[in-house]
């Protein structure tokens, strides 16, 4: 059976791949809605109006799911971070009053379980994951910048990118630094991307921090 070619002349302008999920599914009910309306031209759609409607509804659902999950996502993430500058202060706070009494006695600031200054840190296991991981779309095409907090005994960075950062097959490495902690990526698929770094030391490299996500143009 030979193929039906379309007639020239107009043709649908349909750039789904540019679209939000509202727009898609609002345009795809306004199709739907139009199509049922005009039945003697439209009487036989490939796809059934109501399966349409269907589908956009459970996009609907799931892209309102997907936002509730990065919001908590954000909202653990913020609180992670508070506990640990907490944490942070509270420590340092300990330690210069471990100094006072120790009032210069290295074996007084062993007693304390703490190092002396000028001792050198001594890594035994692969560095933590950053934080602080951070995200912006860039201005050309392809192109994202990443920021994150330095990783004790860190000194490299590696970065992955993808569609999904719960499935491992869906990222890829698509950068990496000699330490630095910022860089800005290039040649990355148009769209709704997902990144993660990881920092790498004398033991080998550490875990994924929290992915981050932004629209690449």
């Amino acid at each position: 059976m030979a193929k039906k070619k379309t007639p020239a002349g107009a043709r649908v302008a349909l750039d789904t791949s540019k679209m939000t999920v509202a727009e898609k599914v609002a345009a795809v009910r306004a199709s739907a809605d139009a199509i049922d309306a005009n039945t003697a031209t439209f009487n036989n759609p490939p796809i059934p109006t109501a399966t349409l409607r269907t589908q956009a509804t459970v996009a609907e659902t799931a892209e309102a799911g997907a936002k509730t999950a990065r919001q908590t996502s954000i909202l653990k993430t913020s609180q992670r971070d508070d506990a640990v500058d907490l944490l942070d202060i509270s420590f340092n706070t300990t330690g210069k009053y471990v100094d006072l009494v120790a009032a210069g006695r290295a074996s007084v600031i062993a007693q304390a379980s703490m190092r002396t200054r000028g001792t050198p840190v001594r890594m035994t296991t692969a560095p933590a994951a950053p934080l602080n991981f951070l995200v912006k779309s860039g201005t050309k095409p392809g192109e994202a910048s990443a920021s994150w907090k330095k990783s004790p005994g860190a000194g490299a960075y590696v970065l992955q990118a993808g569609t999904n950062p719960n499935d491992p097959s869906t990222m890829k490495t698509v950068g990496q630094t000699s330490g630095a902690t910022k860089i800005t990526l290039t040649a990355l698929p148009s769209g709704k991307v997902w990144l993660q770094v990881a920092a790498t030391g004398a033991h080998g490299t550490g875990p994924w921090s929290d992915p981050a996500t932004c629209t690449v143009a």
